[in-house]
């Protein structure tokens, strides 16, 4: 362990084995030995909650994670604080892999691999936006494939660390502003242009986010935003030329989709990622297949 913790966390939760480790802290599989069940346990850091603002980030991280109850969101159990500083959260225990693996085993992810991919996590990130959360993290490190009821193909959106609560005015409904927030926080590369220049994080940031994902995806080439000055056209003339040279059976209309959705200016951006979603899918036919149709390579028996 790299962080000295309690074995038994709240008297209930058994830290079983290290699975990774991330910016914020570590996370292990563990044993709700109350409630007879395997989950796993994100230990939080002291340092990233040392001072009031960022301890009323993770409550809110555990409270309205567990709110969206979204089958394409981490179902988030219970949470706690640790003396003397630092905190846990308890959320399902999930097998299988993130799309920054299968990335690593199959560059580029095939359209119709993405296309499903990217469909679920816009239907959760929709249902997060109504919810009030922006998620400020979008890569497809955070996007987990996992067995569904079945054998199905199951995606689950990961992380809230970094999400942030709208005011009731600011909600997407209501076209309002997003709550300020001065810590720039995300991973370079997904961050959308007006964030890195200072402006609060929204829902179309996570839109522009989860576009580069997409682009990612396909391609295999992490977007890089230099050009802040790049019109509208240019860019979806750019993005359309890429995807359809290394990407192949990718519709023209799905890259301008996407590039829409990477518009350096938001208002240029599609009004919010229902929108988006619902373009992706006209434009590729009806083809997006289901959960029980898509095969990706992390979730090979053989693999496990």
């Amino acid at each position: 362990m790299t962080q000295a913790v309690p074995r038994l966390l709240a008297g209930r939760y058994r830290l079983d084995r290290r699975l990774g480790e991330g910016g914020m802290g570590t996370v292990y599989a563990a044993r709700d030995i109350r409630g007879n069940r395997d989950c796993a346990v994100k230990v939080i850091r002291a340092e990233q909650l040392a001072d009031r603002t960022s301890l009323a980030r993770f409550r809110r991280e555990a409270r309205l994670t567990a709110r969206l109850g979204h089958p394409n969101a981490v179902a988030v159990y219970d949470y706690g604080e640790l003396r003397p500083g630092g905190a846990f959260l308890v959320m399902e225990l999930l097998s299988g892999g993130s799309l920054r693996t299968e990335l690593t085993l199959r560059k580029p992810i095939p359209f119709l691999e993405t296309a499903w991919a990217l469909d679920r996590t816009l239907d959760v990130l929709a249902a997060a936006h109504a919810a009030g959360l922006v998620h400020r993290d979008m890569k497809p490190d955070n996007l987990f494939l996992t067995r569904g009821p079945g054998g199905t193909t199951r995606l689950k959106l990961l992380d809230f660390g970094l999400a942030r609560e709208m005011k009731a005015e600011a909600r997407p409904e209501s076209g309002g502003v997003i709550s300020s927030v001065s810590v720039l926080m995300g991973t370079p590369g997904y961050i959308a242009p007006e964030v890195v220049a200072g402006a609060d994080a929204t829902p179309s940031s996570d839109q522009w986010a989860i576009a580069a994902t997409g682009f990612e995806l396909l391609t295999g080439v992490r977007l890089k935003f230099d050009r802040p000055d790049l019109p509208l056209r240019s860019l979806v003339d750019e993005v359309v030329s890429i995807v359809g040279t290394v990407a192949s059976g990718v519709p023209a209309t799905y890259a301008r989709s996407l590039a829409k959705a990477m518009a350096v200016d938001p208002e240029d951006r599609w009004v919010s990622v229902v929108a988006l979603r619902r373009a992706l899918d006209r434009s590729t036919g009806g083809r997006i297949p289901g959960d029980g149709d898509v095969r990706f390579e992390v979730l090979r028996e053989d693999r496990r």
